[in-house]
Protein backbone atom coordinates (compact mmCIF):
# COMPACT_ATOMS: atom_id res chain seq x y z
CA UNK A 1 0.00 0.00 0.00
CA UNK A 2 3.05 2.86 0.64
CA UNK A 3 4.23 1.59 -2.50
CA UNK A 4 1.13 2.81 -4.33
CA UNK A 5 0.95 5.80 -2.44
CA UNK A 6 4.42 6.71 -3.07
CA UNK A 7 4.00 5.71 -6.82
CA UNK A 8 1.09 8.26 -7.01
CA UNK A 9 2.80 10.82 -5.00
CA UNK A 10 6.02 10.60 -7.24
CA UNK A 11 3.34 10.71 -10.38
CA UNK A 12 1.56 13.99 -9.23
CA UNK A 13 5.29 15.69 -8.54
CA UNK A 14 6.42 14.91 -12.12
CA UNK A 15 2.45 15.99 -13.67
CA UNK A 16 3.05 19.18 -11.43
CA UNK A 17 6.89 20.19 -12.78
CA UNK A 18 6.47 19.08 -15.97
CA UNK A 19 3.12 21.54 -15.92
CA UNK A 20 5.42 24.06 -14.85
CA UNK A 21 7.80 23.48 -17.22
CA UNK A 22 5.41 23.79 -20.06
CA UNK A 23 3.92 26.87 -18.48
CA UNK A 24 7.21 28.78 -18.26
CA UNK A 25 8.06 27.67 -22.03
CA UNK A 26 4.92 28.97 -22.82
CA UNK A 27 5.58 31.92 -20.94
CA UNK A 28 9.55 32.68 -22.22
CA UNK A 29 7.50 32.03 -25.96
CA UNK A 30 4.97 34.78 -25.35
CA UNK A 31 7.59 37.32 -24.06
CA UNK A 32 9.64 36.46 -26.82
CA UNK A 33 7.28 36.92 -29.34
CA UNK A 34 6.45 40.35 -27.81
CA UNK A 35 9.70 41.48 -27.74
CA UNK A 36 10.53 40.41 -31.35
CA UNK A 37 7.30 42.40 -32.44
CA UNK A 38 8.45 45.39 -30.11
CA UNK A 39 11.63 45.06 -31.84
CA UNK A 40 10.13 44.49 -35.66
CA UNK A 41 7.99 47.99 -34.61
CA UNK A 42 10.43 49.74 -33.77
CA UNK A 43 13.30 48.55 -36.09
CA UNK A 44 10.29 49.97 -38.97
CA UNK A 45 10.19 52.86 -37.30
CA UNK A 46 13.79 53.37 -37.46
CA UNK A 47 13.49 52.23 -40.80
CA UNK A 48 10.53 54.45 -42.21
CA UNK A 49 12.86 57.61 -40.57
CA UNK A 50 15.82 56.93 -42.57
CA UNK A 51 13.92 56.08 -45.79
CA UNK A 52 12.12 59.74 -45.34
CA UNK A 53 15.84 61.28 -44.67
CA UNK A 54 16.59 59.02 -48.04
CA UNK A 55 14.16 60.47 -50.04
CA UNK A 56 14.74 64.12 -48.84
CA UNK A 57 18.40 63.83 -49.41
CA UNK A 58 17.57 62.19 -53.00
CA UNK A 59 15.07 65.36 -53.85
CA UNK A 60 18.27 67.99 -52.93
CA UNK A 61 20.18 65.80 -55.34
CA UNK A 62 17.88 65.59 -58.06
CA UNK A 63 16.96 69.22 -57.90
CA UNK A 64 20.76 70.17 -58.08
CA UNK A 65 20.41 68.80 -61.67
CA UNK A 66 24.23 69.94 -62.27
CA UNK A 67 25.01 67.03 -59.54
CA UNK A 68 23.73 63.70 -60.83
CA UNK A 69 22.86 64.75 -64.49
CA UNK A 70 19.70 63.04 -65.17
CA UNK A 71 20.58 60.99 -67.86
CA UNK A 72 24.58 62.36 -67.80
CA UNK A 73 27.46 60.69 -67.49
CA UNK A 74 30.64 62.85 -64.90
CA UNK A 75 33.72 62.64 -65.58
CA UNK A 76 34.12 64.12 -62.22
CA UNK A 77 30.53 64.14 -61.21
CA UNK A 78 29.30 63.58 -57.54
CA UNK A 79 31.15 61.11 -55.22
CA UNK A 80 29.74 59.99 -52.37
CA UNK A 81 31.75 60.13 -48.70
CA UNK A 82 31.76 56.19 -47.41
CA UNK A 83 29.17 56.12 -44.54
CA UNK A 84 30.52 55.25 -41.22
CA UNK A 85 28.59 52.18 -39.73
CA UNK A 86 26.10 53.65 -36.65
CA UNK A 87 22.77 54.92 -36.24
CA UNK A 88 20.59 54.74 -39.68
CA UNK A 89 20.20 58.78 -39.13
CA UNK A 90 23.55 59.35 -38.74
CA UNK A 91 24.79 57.63 -41.92
CA UNK A 92 22.51 58.74 -44.09
CA UNK A 93 23.84 62.36 -43.00
CA UNK A 94 27.24 61.23 -43.95
CA UNK A 95 26.24 60.66 -47.73
CA UNK A 96 26.80 64.29 -48.78
CA UNK A 97 27.48 64.72 -52.46
CA UNK A 98 30.75 66.38 -52.89
CA UNK A 99 30.88 68.38 -56.49
CA UNK A 100 33.73 67.11 -58.76
CA UNK A 101 34.93 68.69 -61.74
CA UNK A 102 35.43 67.92 -64.99
CA UNK A 103 31.56 66.83 -65.70
CA UNK A 104 30.50 65.18 -69.29
CA UNK A 105 26.56 65.65 -69.35
CA UNK A 106 24.43 64.25 -72.32
CA UNK A 107 20.77 65.22 -73.58
CA UNK A 108 18.23 64.98 -72.05
CA UNK A 109 18.33 67.44 -69.59
CA UNK A 110 21.06 70.39 -70.87
CA UNK A 111 18.76 72.65 -70.94
CA UNK A 112 17.70 72.51 -67.41
CA UNK A 113 21.80 71.65 -65.85
CA UNK A 114 22.25 75.08 -67.71
CA UNK A 115 19.81 77.32 -65.90
CA UNK A 116 21.09 75.75 -62.66
CA UNK A 117 24.00 76.77 -63.52
CA UNK A 118 22.68 80.20 -64.38
CA UNK A 119 20.92 80.36 -61.00
CA UNK A 120 23.81 79.82 -58.85
CA UNK A 121 25.75 82.53 -60.45
CA UNK A 122 26.95 85.34 -58.30
CA UNK A 123 29.31 87.39 -60.45
CA UNK A 124 29.26 87.50 -64.17
CA UNK A 125 28.88 85.24 -67.29
CA UNK A 126 30.60 85.87 -70.75
CA UNK A 127 29.84 83.61 -73.78
CA UNK A 128 29.50 82.97 -77.36
CA UNK A 129 26.64 81.22 -78.81
CA UNK A 130 25.91 80.70 -82.63
CA UNK A 131 21.70 80.47 -81.47
CA UNK A 132 20.05 81.64 -78.35
CA UNK A 133 16.10 81.25 -78.61
CA UNK A 134 15.55 79.90 -75.43
CA UNK A 135 12.97 81.98 -73.53
CA UNK A 136 13.20 81.09 -70.22
CA UNK A 137 17.12 80.41 -69.94
CA UNK A 138 17.46 84.19 -71.16
CA UNK A 139 14.56 84.86 -68.71
CA UNK A 140 17.49 83.08 -65.84
CA UNK A 141 19.85 85.35 -66.79
CA UNK A 142 17.40 88.06 -66.44
CA UNK A 143 16.82 87.25 -62.74
CA UNK A 144 20.58 86.47 -62.16
CA UNK A 145 21.03 90.38 -63.39
CA UNK A 146 17.80 91.74 -61.44
CA UNK A 147 18.29 90.19 -58.21
CA UNK A 148 21.99 89.53 -57.75
CA UNK A 149 23.46 92.26 -60.05
CA UNK A 150 25.46 89.14 -62.40
CA UNK A 151 27.15 90.74 -65.35
CA UNK A 152 25.89 89.35 -68.64
CA UNK A 153 27.63 89.51 -72.28
CA UNK A 154 26.84 87.24 -75.04
CA UNK A 155 28.07 87.36 -78.21
CA UNK A 156 26.03 86.24 -81.36
CA UNK A 157 26.78 85.15 -84.96
CA UNK A 158 25.75 88.20 -87.02
CA UNK A 159 22.57 86.14 -88.57
CA UNK A 160 21.19 86.12 -85.16
CA UNK A 161 18.22 87.77 -86.86
CA UNK A 162 17.31 84.57 -89.17
CA UNK A 163 15.82 83.41 -85.11
CA UNK A 164 14.00 84.47 -82.41
CA UNK A 165 15.61 87.84 -81.18
CA UNK A 166 13.17 88.52 -77.82
CA UNK A 167 15.14 86.15 -75.64
CA UNK A 168 18.30 88.06 -76.28
CA UNK A 169 16.14 91.83 -76.24
CA UNK A 170 15.13 90.52 -72.82
CA UNK A 171 18.89 90.47 -71.58
CA UNK A 172 19.24 93.60 -73.43
CA UNK A 173 16.37 95.26 -71.61
CA UNK A 174 17.88 94.01 -68.32
CA UNK A 175 21.25 95.61 -68.73
CA UNK A 176 22.67 92.75 -70.36
CA UNK A 177 25.06 93.35 -73.18
CA UNK A 178 24.76 91.35 -76.45
CA UNK A 179 26.62 91.79 -79.70
CA UNK A 180 27.59 89.83 -82.65
CA UNK A 181 30.13 89.06 -84.66
CA UNK A 182 30.08 91.59 -87.93
CA UNK A 183 34.20 91.25 -89.00
CA UNK A 184 36.33 88.35 -90.75
CA UNK A 185 38.24 86.46 -88.52
CA UNK A 186 39.52 84.55 -91.57
CA UNK A 187 42.02 86.45 -93.73
CA UNK A 188 41.35 83.69 -96.66
CA UNK A 189 37.67 83.50 -96.60
CA UNK A 190 37.07 87.52 -95.82
CA UNK A 191 34.40 86.52 -93.94
CA UNK A 192 32.33 84.51 -96.65
CA UNK A 193 30.54 81.52 -95.24
CA UNK A 194 31.94 82.37 -91.72
CA UNK A 195 30.26 81.31 -88.86
CA UNK A 196 30.65 82.27 -85.11
CA UNK A 197 29.63 78.77 -83.97
CA UNK A 198 30.75 78.66 -80.54
CA UNK A 199 28.37 77.60 -77.77
CA UNK A 200 30.29 78.41 -74.37
CA UNK A 201 29.56 80.05 -71.41
CA UNK A 202 32.11 81.56 -68.42
CA UNK A 203 31.32 81.96 -64.71
CA UNK A 204 33.21 83.87 -62.61
CA UNK A 205 31.85 82.59 -59.40
CA UNK A 206 29.26 79.45 -59.31
CA UNK A 207 28.83 76.34 -56.95
CA UNK A 208 31.13 76.77 -53.97
CA UNK A 209 33.07 79.70 -55.45
CA UNK A 210 34.37 78.07 -58.15
CA UNK A 211 34.87 79.58 -61.48
CA UNK A 212 33.22 77.29 -64.42
CA UNK A 213 32.96 77.30 -68.11
CA UNK A 214 30.21 75.12 -70.10
CA UNK A 215 30.95 74.10 -73.41
CA UNK A 216 29.59 71.37 -76.01
CA UNK A 217 27.42 70.99 -78.66
CA UNK A 218 24.41 72.17 -77.46
CA UNK A 219 22.74 75.50 -78.60
CA UNK A 220 20.55 77.22 -76.66
CA UNK A 221 17.44 76.58 -78.49
CA UNK A 222 14.42 74.39 -78.77
CA UNK A 223 15.77 72.26 -81.69
CA UNK A 224 18.88 71.47 -79.79
CA UNK A 225 17.02 70.80 -76.57
CA UNK A 226 13.70 68.96 -77.82
CA UNK A 227 15.14 67.05 -80.61
CA UNK A 228 18.74 66.74 -80.65
CA UNK A 229 21.23 64.36 -79.34
CA UNK A 230 23.70 67.06 -77.98
CA UNK A 231 26.17 66.86 -74.83
CA UNK A 232 27.52 69.72 -72.48
CA UNK A 233 31.51 69.45 -70.47
CA UNK A 234 31.71 71.40 -67.77
CA UNK A 235 35.52 72.68 -66.14
CA UNK A 236 37.09 73.95 -63.55
CA UNK A 237 40.57 73.63 -64.29
CA UNK A 238 42.28 77.27 -64.37
CA UNK A 239 44.41 76.31 -67.93
CA UNK A 240 41.14 75.50 -69.76
CA UNK A 241 39.12 78.67 -68.56
CA UNK A 242 42.07 80.89 -69.58
CA UNK A 243 41.99 79.62 -72.46
CA UNK A 244 37.93 80.07 -73.09
CA UNK A 245 38.70 83.81 -71.80
CA UNK A 246 41.24 84.43 -74.25
CA UNK A 247 38.87 83.34 -77.25
CA UNK A 248 35.95 85.43 -75.51
CA UNK A 249 37.99 88.35 -75.86
CA UNK A 250 39.33 87.46 -79.45
CA UNK A 251 35.98 86.87 -80.43
CA UNK A 252 35.03 90.78 -79.19
CA UNK A 253 37.48 92.26 -81.24
CA UNK A 254 35.11 91.07 -84.13
CA UNK A 255 31.98 91.89 -82.66
CA UNK A 256 29.67 94.93 -82.66
CA UNK A 257 27.11 95.71 -80.25
CA UNK A 258 23.07 94.88 -80.59
CA UNK A 259 20.75 97.73 -79.33
CA UNK A 260 17.41 96.69 -78.19
CA UNK A 261 15.52 99.08 -80.97
CA UNK A 262 17.53 96.34 -83.45
CA UNK A 263 17.29 93.01 -81.47
CA UNK A 264 13.93 91.96 -83.69
CA UNK A 265 13.23 89.77 -86.64
CA UNK A 266 11.11 88.78 -89.16
CA UNK A 267 10.22 85.51 -86.80
CA UNK A 268 9.23 87.74 -84.03
CA UNK A 269 7.06 89.70 -85.92
CA UNK A 270 5.39 87.11 -88.06
CA UNK A 271 1.97 86.29 -86.72
CA UNK A 272 -1.54 85.89 -89.08
CA UNK A 273 -1.85 89.83 -88.97
CA UNK A 274 1.58 90.23 -90.00
CA UNK A 275 3.49 88.66 -92.96
CA UNK A 276 6.52 91.22 -93.24
CA UNK A 277 9.52 89.29 -93.96
CA UNK A 278 8.33 85.49 -94.86
CA UNK A 279 9.70 84.09 -97.67
CA UNK A 280 6.47 82.38 -98.92
CA UNK A 281 5.31 83.24 -102.33
CA UNK A 282 1.96 82.79 -102.05
CA UNK A 283 -0.48 83.26 -99.24
CA UNK A 284 -0.60 79.95 -98.59
CA UNK A 285 3.02 79.40 -98.13
CA UNK A 286 3.03 82.28 -95.62
CA UNK A 287 0.25 80.80 -93.65
CA UNK A 288 2.28 77.59 -93.94
CA UNK A 289 5.23 79.23 -92.57
CA UNK A 290 3.34 80.93 -90.01
CA UNK A 291 2.33 77.61 -88.79
CA UNK A 292 5.88 76.71 -88.49
CA UNK A 293 6.77 79.83 -86.38
CA UNK A 294 4.13 78.97 -84.11
CA UNK A 295 5.71 75.44 -83.27
CA UNK A 296 9.01 76.81 -83.22
CA UNK A 297 7.62 79.56 -81.04
CA UNK A 298 6.59 76.81 -78.61
CA UNK A 299 9.16 74.78 -78.80
CA UNK A 300 11.96 77.90 -77.30
CA UNK A 301 9.11 78.66 -74.98
CA UNK A 302 8.44 82.61 -76.55
CA UNK A 303 5.13 83.64 -74.95
CA UNK A 304 2.22 84.08 -77.75
CA UNK A 305 1.88 87.36 -79.05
Amino acid sequence: MKKVLLSVSLLLSYSLLFGMEEGVEKAEAGAQAELSEKASSEEVVIKSHGLKKKVALLEEQTAAIWRNGGGSAAAGGVKKKKAVPSEPSEQVSSEAAVVRFPQVHFSPGLKELLKKLISDEQAAMRGAWYRFTLYDVAMAMVQAKKERGVAISLIMDKDLDKEFCLPLREIIKAGGQVRKMVRARNPVTSGNFELMHHKFLLFDQNVERKRLVWTGSFNATGQSNLKNCENAVILDDEKSIAAFEQEFATVLGFSDPVIEEGCVSAKDRASKADLRGLSGKSLNDKRWEINKINFARQMNGIPEK
